[in-house]
């Protein structure tokens, strides 16, 4: 777990060697495809008749041309080195930012950080299986840029007061609306599940006559609270918002905030609440030893096509996830 300046010689080292292994695009590009399971975008055969130096290949099946690259993390890029060599870097624990990426391969800081975003991008599902919870507020001191979440004229820690509120008033609003039902609505909404239901198997469960059952029904439906499928069954299309349960906290939480904490003002300086996840699905990246290249590599080919616009809308939950590695 090296950062930017000691780590220099491996840098160095690395760039060497993954020139000397792929010293063009296209020798990048084709370790990336490796791990794709190329198919045919219109048929899923893979009979694919392909030409060497290309990024497309004639089916057999169906005698039409596909990208062989479409619909995979890999989709659309121009430039495949930069990302085979944010996940060589990452993955020998090397600790980088955007911008000192972006000087290394010599590409735009805007263009480096959507590439690590999108990696981190790739651990998000995987770091809430291993990570532990935690209020975003608590790394409060290393929050201090704006982003499109920020509030007006208002200093970036504004956004977590707003997100309390937010919650709250959600919570608030969805308890009034419970609290108006009659004890019929009630009794019956109480028997949905995220499972269609049918009239007569409500009248089973709650005990209530056909009459009243389907006064309540009415009723659900005009609070927007269920919704009728088809003349016969009934689903709920609403679930109460809840405030984000709080567990009992890891026993080792304060030192997992506090060394990520110091990752992130040493490496990044200050980062937005908005991305302030991904940036702490990194750190796990670089001291997670199971984030091999070739699983690094494995989990972006299974991830799927992740679009700029969906890094860009994303937005870090009000409890995030810490590395437990930390």
């Amino acid at each position: 777990m090296l950062s930017l300046d000691p780590a220099l010689k491996i840098i160095r080292m690395l760039l060497a060697e993954n020139l000397a292994k792929f010293p063009t695009n296209e020798d990048c590009l084709k370790e990336l495809r490796k791990y794709i399971d190329e198919k045919c975008t219109h048929c899923n055969s893979r009979r694919l008749l392909r030409e060497v130096g290309r990024r497309d290949a004639r089916c057999l099946k169906c005698n039409r041309k596909t990208w062989l690259t479409a619909k995979t993390f890999f989709s659309s890029i121009k430039k495949p080195r930069p990302y085979l060599m944010a996940i060589i870097l990452l993955s020998h624990r090397i600790r980088i930012s955007g911008a000192a990426f972006g000087r290394l391969m010599v590409i735009s800081t805007s263009s480096a950080q959507h590439i690590l975003k999108k990696v981190s991008t790739v651990l998000l599902e995987l770091l809430e299986r291993y990570g532990a919870p935690t209020k975003s507020s608590e790394f409060g001191s290393c929050v201090f840029r704006r982003s499109t979440e920020s509030l007006p004229r208002e200093h970036p820690h504004a956004e977590f007061d707003e997100i309390e509120r937010r919650l709250a008033a959600q919570l608030n609003q969805d308890q009034a609306l419970l609290d108006s039902l009659s004890e019929d609505e009630k009794l019956v909404y109480q028997n949905f599940s995220d499972q269609p239901i049918t009239q007569s198997s409500l009248e089973v469960r709650s005990g209530l006559p056909t009459n009243r059952i389907m006064s309540a029904l009415t009723m659900l439906e005009l609070a927007g609270l269920i919704e009728n499928q088809n003349g016969a069954q009934y689903v709920k299309i609403k679930q109460p918002v809840k405030l984000p349960a709080i567990k009992k906290p890891h026993k080792n939480i304060t030192r997992y905030v506090a060394r990520s904490t110091r990752y992130i003002k040493r490496i990044h300086g200050g980062v937005s609440r908005k991305y302030l996840q991904l940036y702490l699905a990194l750190f796990w990246c670089v001291v997670d030893k199971r984030w091999s290249t070739e699983a690094l590599l494995k989990a972006c080919a299974r991830y799927g096509k992740l679009s700029e616009r969906e890094i860009a809308s994303y937005v870090s939950p009000h409890m995030v996830q810490v590395s437990k590695f930390a």
